[in-house]
């Protein structure tokens, strides 16, 4: 079973998420059932058999709510785990997590980073062609901080651009300069939406409709953008390229 709790540790909404994770033959909608029915349908599933238990993205950082939600699950089978992950170590702390039970994962060396940031920035071999965008190049992963979402995000927002000043741009933008947390990747994440052409803005801006961690489904937005922007030219070409566009499982963007 594997949920993405995020910054949504409400003990309702988390046990109708593992639910929904669970083999469900008969389809019930989850959604009309009580806590309190929600609470007893996990226990009855989770104490019959063995289970791994993936949490991901884990905030909640109020020992009530986990203990709360802990006495739920844990009944079940000898040997069943949960895998949480989280970016706060006070995450990690309140789940009494033992040292040797935590794994910390490091961000990517120098060296990775640039290699990943090329695999996005450019075609195979090409940036040997220009090495005054490669050095550019170095100096924008050193600001990536080895985070690989951020890199993947910069690098692709410059793939296949091959002027200079586009590159000095990016590298030199105040965004960097901004106030954030540690290993936050939000300027890399605000650079390019800034380097998105115009026509594009507004449609990624629609995802914002949606809830966190949901699956959309691409011919729900083939239609929202092909009736929001019927009149754009531009429209047939974005659905052209959301139907090549190819997930696991069922087809969602």
């Amino acid at each position: 079973m594997w949920v993405c709790v995020s910054n949504d540790f409400e003990l309702r909404n988390l046990l109708i998420k593992i639910l929904n994770s669970t083999p469900n033959s008969n389809r019930e909608n989850f959604n009309n059932f009580e806590t309190e029915q929600l609470q007893n349908r996990l226990s009855n599933t989770l104490q019959v058999q063995k289970f791994l238990l993936v949490l991901d993205d884990v905030w909640n950082e109020v020992p009530e709510r986990w203990h709360e939600f802990k006495e739920i699950i844990d009944v079940g089978v000898e040997g069943s785990e949960i895998l949480v992950t989280t970016r706060s170590h006070a995450v990690a702390t309140l789940m009494h997590t033992k040292s040797s039970n935590s794994y910390l994962l490091q961000c990517l060396s120098e060296e990775d980073s640039l290699s990943l940031f090329v695999k996005y920035a450019s075609e195979d071999g090409n940036e040997k062609k220009h090495p005054e965008l490669l050095e550019i190049g170095k100096e924008i992963v050193k600001k990536c901080g080895g985070l690989p979402l951020a890199l993947k995000t910069v690098g692709s927002s410059l793939f296949l651009r091959v002027d200079k000043n586009e590159w000095e741009s990016v590298r030199d933008n105040e965004i960097w300069n901004m106030k954030q947390n540690e290993k936050d990747i939000l300027p890399a994440l605000k650079l390019s939406y800034d380097q998105l052409l115009s026509y594009l803005k507004p449609r990624f801006a629609s995802f914002s409709l949606c809830e966190e961690h949901a699956n959309i489904l691409i011919s729900q937005i083939s239609i929202l953008w092909a009736r929001t922007w019927s009149s754009s030219t531009t429209t047939k070409i974005i659905l052209n390229w959301l139907s090549k566009t190819k997930t696991k499982g069922e087809n969602k963007s």
